[in-house]
């Protein structure tokens, strides 16, 4: 945080209200008059998950004749960087592989980092059905002492209180689908978000048949009209994910090879290039990238 934030807060007790983001370009404009946060620490936090260049701000002491009640304003330039994403290589992409077959190799992956040296992990996937054989598998793999710190969205009615489990746990694995991960932000910083794969949604699923439909009938290309798109906007978002919490941003992994080898695959770096960074990796290599990043940590 900047030295205007830090010289204005000192000595005052202040309340921040997110009034309205708006988005104008590559930059967000931010204007924060209520109070979501409970202390200087969180404000700071916020503020480095915003993807873009400058933030402008307004503080507004409390309603107290102490201090004056005029809004002061500045701007606050972001530090956050583009996010690397790491895309495993080994073997076959998981979108070539059996449902059942994809949740082992990703269970197996998991296991190669967490807990060894990732402690909080948010695995990301696109459907119930992923999220019930992920969730079999790493229970196949894992002690019960272990498992006892496995979350899965599923097996709970209300996600608040999930997320306020995950949250007071040290070192957890969560299982979350696509839209859990949506208007969440955890006190305590994620180490991992693993998407196994790329978050297109199921083609056979009622709207998007209805969004095929509308599709034809436009003389529209479907998946690069619709699919396509609406992927990049959740992947990013998923991205996005890594950087939100206290402290350091986490490492972002897919399984998926669709977004370094496809054909789509320019295209998906264009869209993201303000974003993320992609980068192929090895399962050899990953032991050597938690233990790099946990040694950051520290």
């Amino acid at each position: 945080m900047n030295d205007q934030l830090t010289q204005l807060v000192q000595g005052k007790d202040l309340d921040y209200y997110v009034l309205d983001l708006l988005e104008a370009g590559e930059d967000l404009h931010c204007q924060l008059q209520g109070k979501p946060f409970e202390d200087q620490r969180l404000l700071e936090g916020f503020l480095d998950t915003l993807a873009c260049q400058t933030v402008f701000i307004s503080a507004s002491p409390l309603a107290d004749q102490r201090f004056d009640s005029q809004a002061i304003h500045y701007s606050y330039a972001s530090t956050k960087g583009i996010q690397e994403v790491k895309v495993l290589m080994d073997g076959l992409s998981i979108d070539k592989m059996i449902a059942k077959a994809a949740a082992a190799w990703t269970a197996d992956c998991l296991l190669e980092l967490w807990p060894k040296h990732y402690q909080r992990v948010l695995v990301l996937v696109n459907a119930k059905k992923q999220a019930r054989l992920l969730e079999a598998a790493l229970k196949d793999r894992l002690d019960y002492q272990a498992y006892q710190k496995l979350y899965c969205q599923l097996n709970f009615k209300h996600s608040h209180k999930l997320f306020q489990l995950f949250d007071q746990e040290d070192q957890g694995l969560l299982i979350g689908l696509q839209n859990f991960s949506e208007g969440v932000h955890f006190k305590q910083a994620l180490d991992l978000v693993v998407q196994p794969r790329l978050p297109f949604a199921a083609p056979e699923a009622a709207d998007e048949l209805a969004k095929q439909a509308l599709a034809r009938e436009e003389g529209r290309d479907y998946f690069e009209n619709v699919a396509l798109p609406d992927m990049l906007v959740r992947l990013k978002q998923a991205i996005g994910r890594a950087a939100n919490g206290q402290g350091d941003r986490a490492d972002f992994l897919s399984l998926d090879q669709r977004i370094l080898k496809s054909a789509y695959a320019d295209h998906l770096h264009a869209s993201l290039a303000s974003s993320a960074d992609f980068r192929p990796v090895r399962l050899q290599d990953l032991e050597n990238i938690s233990s790099n990043f946990s040694q950051n940590k520290g």
